[in-house]
């Protein structure tokens, strides 16, 4: 592949732009080119950082780690952050972020724990014949 030029979208990310140097005799030259592009090369785009990142992770030291990367903790922030729509602390010191934080974890903690109680009591036969 040869280096033509880099491209910068307008959010701001880049990758580098390569052209293929063995198109004309690849098997695979008519998935690629359709009637609209009639360019003798493929153009290929890659970001060296995320290429980086992603054959570390395919050898085994790096699958073993992106595997203790997910915990259990990760699933109550990403409900609060997606879900709740809780993005940004209204506080300005770390106490005061840490208790804020705290106070949505527990709030978190609150509902899981009701609607494991409305699950049992709605199992339990004994419950419902009073």
């Amino acid at each position: 592949m040869r280096f033509t030029r880099k491209y910068t979208d307008k959010k701001g990310r880049w990758s580098n732009v390569y052209v293929g140097t063995k198109c004309k005799n690849c098997k695979f030259r008519e998935e690629c080119f359709t009637p609209k592009n009639k360019h003798s090369n493929k153009e290929i785009w890659i970001n060296p950082y995320m290429r980086k990142i992603r054959l570390r992770l395919k050898t085994k030291s790096g699958k073993k780690k992106y595997d203790q990367r997910f915990h259990i903790g990760e699933v109550a922030q990403a409900h609060i952050e997606h879900n709740l729509g809780y993005r940004e602390f209204k506080c300005r010191s770390i106490n005061s972020c840490e208790n804020e934080l705290n106070l949505m974890s527990t709030a978190y903690n609150l509902v899981k724990i009701k609607r494991y109680l409305e699950k049992k009591e709605k199992n339990n036969l004994f419950f419902n014949q009073f």
